[in-house]
């Protein structure tokens, strides 16, 4: 993947990924859009933001399992 193909993937799903779980798409399916990116060669800067990506759906997975749990609603941002 070159470097611009990265930085546009990267500036996608930062804007994306905080709004997913209102979306068509289940986790799995980002999970698997950042694992992609995780085996791209890239600087510290680039591993950083992904890294933030994986903790952002860490976090939205977790809440969609409390929510699943509890029987509540998930709140809207």
């Amino acid at each position: 993947m070159f470097h611009h193909e990265l930085e546009n993937e990267l500036r996608h799903l930062e804007k994306v990924l905080p709004h997913a779980g209102k979306g068509p798409f289940p986790h799995t399916y980002w999970r698997d859009r950042i694992a992609a990116l995780s085996g791209v060669e890239s600087n510290a800067l680039y591993r950083s933001r992904i890294a933030r990506l994986e903790e952002i759906l860490s976090a939205m997975e977790k809440r969609h399992a409390c929510v699943r749990r509890c029987g509540a609603r998930e709140p809207h941002n």
